[in-house]
């Protein structure tokens, strides 16, 4: 696990997500296949916090090459949740709605915890996480990957 300390440039949202967008994305692109239906240990993010404890990792979702889609198993919530950006220039990717209801809460988050607030997560520097991508997203996600070929 990489470990990292609550450092003075962590004071505040902004620094905290330029310190751990980029932790995590290293982090989420070196997980490899092996590592498939085995429970992660994560990155400890500037303020202490590791959104990705506890996760089960299910695999990287290929699709558009901008798109970076991670999907995870939370077994203690019986759901899954990705954790996604997209890079700068890209174009924007859908996130499905809360088919659930508000039961987990919002449908998409950044490292922060704040609510994200766009229905597509935006090129750029944040990694989103959502809450209950479901079959049809993940259909949605193939689709698009084989009409780009």
């Amino acid at each position: 696990m990489i470990r990292v300390k609550a450092y003075s440039e962590c004071k505040n949202l902004e620094e905290m997500l330029d310190r751990d967008n980029p932790r995590v994305m290293e982090y989420l692109e070196s997980l490899s296949n092996e590592m498939i239906d085995r429970k992660i240990k994560g990155v400890e993010l500037c303020d202490g916090r590791n959104p990705l404890k506890d996760l089960v990792y299910k695999g990287k979702i290929v699709s558009l090459p901008e798109w970076h889609i991670f999907l995870f198993y939370l077994k203690k919530e019986n759901r899954n949740i990705a954790f996604a950006w997209v890079e700068k220039g890209g174009k924007a990717l859908w996130i499905p709605s809360n088919v659930n209801g508000p039961n987990y809460g919002e449908h998409a988050y950044v490292l922060s915890y704040d609510v994200y607030t766009y229905s597509r997560v935006q090129p750029g520097e944040d990694v989103v996480i959502i809450n209950y991508p479901h079959g049809d997203w993940i259909a949605w996600l193939i689709r698009v990957r084989e009409s780009s070929k």
